[in-house]
């Protein structure tokens, strides 16, 4: 054996050492994590042509405490993240996603969630209705959604008593949903946070037109996730780990979604 190939062994023998005897393999210490537009929580900033937002800011701090870089792949199609997410390919994860038995098949959940969030329907701002206590408050109701989105418990128990109109394609597709509800072609449109549905509508000055509705029922968690595969598996354990290390609870999540608020107004 010649001195330069017994020294590459020698260093790979010493790397593959490393890995054991820490327990975590080494492409664990990179993380590519999947986004797609979802202002406030998460998209491609113009001024710095870099991710931004509450997500974005969460999911970078908790991994500097989890010793790992992270590698942020998108603005993607939010169908197309979901089909990355179940192949367990080109990326690893997405930094906010709401709990749902099927997602649970593809995905690893960390234990804790780090936001809760208030479903809710968005309406005229001249609709008679000024709260909902039950789905005979909203019967009938078409409701705007988003391709392969998650719907609300609320939702789901009263299902039969609404109509969908799903986008799935194009840009804006929040915007899109918002102007055919101002022009009277859909009653509502359906998002499990009390944020991004306003936070959009101020973007595009149509904030004066709506009005939110809280849905009758409890927070819905969201949690930062990992594809189904071995990479995934030890990148959550990391994660809850973090999570407890820094002691974190919903409302730090919440301080970070004020930020962005505030950097709008400021615009």
């Amino acid at each position: 054996m010649t001195k330069h190939i017994k020294k590459s062994f020698l260093i790979n023998l010493l790397m593959v050492a490393i890995c054991l005897l820490s327990g975590q393999p080494g492409w664990a210490d990179n993380i590519r994590m999947g986004y797609f537009e979802l202002r406030p929580h998460m998209y491609k900033s113009k001024t710095t042509g870099r991710p931004a937002g509450a997500a974005i800011t969460f999911f970078e701090k908790i991994a500097r405490t989890m010793g790992c870089d992270v590698t942020w792949v998108g603005p993607l199609p939010h169908a197309r993240l979901v089909s990355y997410l179940k192949k367990g390919e080109l990326i690893d994860g997405d930094p906010i996603m709401s709990f749902t038995a099927d997602r649970e098949k593809y995905l690893y959940f960390p234990e804790t969630p780090f936001y809760l969030a208030k479903p809710n329907f968005l309406v005229r701002k001249d609709h008679p209705l000024i709260k909902i206590d039950s789905a005979e408050d909203v019967k009938g109701f078409v409701v705007g959604q988003f391709s392969q989105a998650a719907n609300s418990k609320f939702v789901m128990d009263n299902y039969s008593f609404f109509k969908f109109d799903v986008i799935a394609g194009g840009k804006s597709l929040i915007e899109q949903q918002l102007r055919k509800l101002i022009l009277g072609r859909i009653d509502a449109v359906h998002s499990l946070d009390e944020f991004t549905l306003m936070y959009e509508a101020k973007r595009f000055k149509l904030d004066s037109k709506v009005k939110m509705l809280l849905l009758p029922e409890p927070p819905f968690p969201f949690y930062s996730v990992f594809c189904k595969n071995q990479k995934g598996q030890v990148l959550v354990k990391k994660f809850n780990a973090a999570f407890k290390q820094m002691g974190l609870d919903a409302n730090y999540y919440n301080e970070l979604i004020r930020h962005e608020l505030d950097l709008l107004d400021n615009k």
